[in-house]
């Protein structure tokens, strides 16, 4: 548990979690990932606005997995 987590809120929050089930936990997931993605792009055209969006991917793909794609 984290330390800035009180037990309560950690208990409410695992309730939270059982309630949404094995498929909620996976397309809150999913959710939060693509938001993530997005944000990231965001911040990738806001450093660079000469990127397209291609070039904004490649950028991500190259932060995220280290690997140079053609844009």
């Amino acid at each position: 548990m984290s330390t800035d987590t009180s037990p309560e809120a950690a208990y409410q929050q695992t309730l939270a979690q059982r309630r949404l089930g094995p498929q909620g936990r996976f397309l809150t997931t999913c959710r939060m990932s693509e938001t993530l993605h997005q944000l990231a792009l965001q911040r990738i055209k806001r450093q660079d606005p000469s990127l397209d969006e291609r070039g904004a991917m490649a950028r991500l793909v190259f932060e995220r997995y280290g690997h140079s794609v053609e844009s």
